[in-house]
């Protein structure tokens, strides 16, 4: 009897999470288990590459370093590397290998959620089956999307004194966008890429905006009309 209604219990603590659910929801904790669970086997891979970019630097094999160098961050991020460098060869699937069972448990969890969302009501509209066909795609693609150690929300000043014309944003996907604080329309927008654990690049039309930050405060350097400042938000 007891274990009856542990049962029950179970199957209906399932379905009320199916109820509740989102192909959004599923992707975004799929994301932030996966992304930890990536740390170590990227460093290694990292660890690993390094000495090789190394030596094609002192062979004076520039372009070669740099294609090896964007394959690395290819991998990492999960992309393909369709020619990889003949020295990456081994080293790239032997990480494929790591970086599979490393994502195992996240996948399991979020296809079983995927699974028990189709059996529910909400499961049967289209745009909802649609949007779990391209989750479910991502996520066995082994895509964890980007990842940020550094506050994302930022006011943006003339100054380090004046007042605040902008707001900051920095997207998880890879975007950022200013906003002006009043009208809360967008005046620039664009991608940004981190470059150290203190700086990024932010492309704006193709043009490279040179950002740095500390845990309060930052800088970017604009080719156009030089220096704005950064504090953190309230907001954060």
């Amino acid at each position: 009897m007891k274990t009856h209604i542990l049962t029950l219990a179970a199957i209906a603590a399932l379905s009320t999470l199916g109820l509740a659910d989102s192909p959004d929801a599923i992707l975004k904790d799929y994301q932030a288990k996966a992304a930890p669970a990536l740390e170590k086997v990227n460093a290694r891979l990292e660890k690993a590459t390094v000495p090789l970019i190394a030596d094609l630097v002192k062979a004076g094999e520039t372009a070669a370093a740099g294609e090896l160098k964007a394959q690395l961050k290819a991998k990492q991020d999960g992309e393909p590397v369709m020619k990889p460098h003949s020295k990456a060869v081994s080293l790239f699937a032997l990480y494929d290998a790591a970086r599979i069972k490393a994502l195992e448990p996240a996948l399991k969890s979020a296809v079983n959620r995927i699974e028990t969302l189709l059996t529910t009501s909400e499961g049967k509209k289209l745009d909802v089956v649609e949007a779990l066909g391209k989750v479910r795609a991502e996520i066995e693609a082994g895509k964890v999307g980007k990842t940020a150690s550094f506050p994302l929300i930022w006011t943006y000043h003339r100054t380090v004194q004046s007042p605040v014309m902008s707001e900051l944003k920095l997207e998880a996907d890879g975007t950022w966008k200013l906003t002006d604080p009043k009208t809360k329309v967008d005046s620039e927008s664009g991608t940004w890429v981190q470059t150290s654990r203190t700086t990024l690049d932010l492309d704006w039309k193709g043009v490279v905006w040179k950002m740095s930050f500390d845990k309060k405060e930052g800088v970017i350097d604009r080719p156009d009309i030089g220096k704005r400042y950064l504090k953190l938000a309230v907001s954060q």
